[in-house]
C-alpha cells in the first residue's frame, strides 16, 4: 500500500488524503514517528483536517506522550466541536494518565454529542471505571490523612 501511496504523491505532491493513509498504515505497523510526519504532511495542506489531528493524537498516546495527544485531540475538536471520536480519544488518554475525572468528561460528552455513538456501551463502561477509581481514589487519600475509616 505504501507504494502506491508514494507513487500518488509522486503525480500530485499535495495529495493529503495520500499522507493521511500513509500514516495510517504507518500507524497499523506501529512505526508511530512516521505516522506521525505523515498526518503532520496532511495538516501542512490542509489545517482543517480533523481526523489528521485525531489519529496524530491516538500515534502520540501509543507513543506515551500524552500531553502532545491531547493538545491533538484538541485541535481536531476545534475544527470540529461534534467530534465524538476526538472526545473519547482525549477520554482514553486522560484515563491513560489516570485523571479519571477528565476521562469520564470527554466520555459524557461523546455520548452527549451522539447517544447513538458506536463506542457507547465501551465508552459507558469506561465512565463507570473511571467513576469507580476516582472514588477509590478519594477514599485512600481521605484514609491517608485521617479523614475517612
Amino acid at each position: 500500500a505504501l507504494e502506491y501511496y508514494h507513487k500518488s504523491l509522486e503525480i500530485n505532491p499535495y495529495y493529503q488524503a495520500a499522507y493521511y493513509n500513509m500514516g495510517n498504515t504507518y500507524y497499523i505497523k506501529e512505526i508511530y514517528d512516521k505516522a506521525i510526519e505523515c498526518y503532520q504532511k496532511a495538516i501542512k495542506i490542509n489545517p482543517d483536517y480533523e481526523e489528521a489531528y485525531n489519529n496524530m493524537g491516538i500515534a502520540y498516546n501509543d507513543k506515551g506522550i500524552y500531553d502532545k495527544a491531547i493538545e491533538c485531540y484538541q485541535k481536531a475538536i476545534e475544527i470540529n466541536p461534534d467530534y465524538e471520536v476526538a472526545y473519547t480519544n482525549m477520554g482514553n488518554t486522560y484515563y491513560s494518565k489516570k485523571n479519571y475525572d477528565k476521562a469520564k468528561e470527554c466520555y459524557q460528552k461523546a455520548i452527549e454529542i451522539n447517544p447513538d455513538f458506536k463506542e457507547y456501551d465501551k465508552t459507558k463502561n469506561w465512565i463507570q471505571k473511571a467513576a469507580r477509581l476516582v472514588k477509590k481514589s478519594a477514599k485512600d487519600f481521605l484514609r491517608k490523612i485521617g479523614i475517612y475509616r
